[in-house]
């Protein structure tokens, strides 16, 4: 009977390892894109490389097409972090959309849900980010802001 055990923890290791961490990045800009990059490369390297990765980037504009959008409401539903870089004082109608929709599918996992401000000095974000950061609590999800001079990477 041990041997079984074994076996079925092995199973279960197995099963475990083959599920990739996912980690789904939207933008609305070339300077917020390679912010993002940045950002999802610092978690990927802190990760390790036996890891397996599913990481898929998704332009603000491109969630206004209704099969890219249901793609994108699908991984950010499943995904362990969702990283926001965006240069926009408050988030535009199809990203809403789009985050009220993964909230409604997504289950009771842990995951994390981050913002990068990437707009100028002079571009007041909070609303932006007093709206994902609500998101994340109703999401069960931990939050992270992150702005130009406060970097993590």
């Amino acid at each position: 009977m041990e041997t079984r055990a074994e076996n079925k923890q092995s199973e279960s290791a197995s099963n475990i390892e083959q599920t990739p961490f996912r980690l789904v990045v939207i933008y609305d800009s070339e300077e917020a894109k390679s912010e993002a990059a940045s950002a999802s490369d610092f978690i990927l390297r802190e990760l390790g490389e036996e890891i397996l990765v599913e990481k898929t980037f998704w332009n603000v504009r491109s969630l206004g097409i209704l099969d890219v959008q249901d793609r994108a409401i699908n991984h950010a539903a499943d995904a362990d972090v969702i990283l926001l870089a965006l240069s926009v004082p408050e988030a535009p109608e199809e990203l809403k959309i789009w985050a009220e929709s993964w909230l409604k599918l997504r289950s009771s996992a842990e995951g994390l849900l981050a913002v990068i401000p990437t707009g100028s000095k002079e571009v007041n974000s909070s609303d932006l980010v007093e709206y994902f950061y609500e998101t994340a609590v109703s999401a069960n999800m931990d939050f992270i802001c992150r702005n130009k001079q406060n970097r993590l990477v």
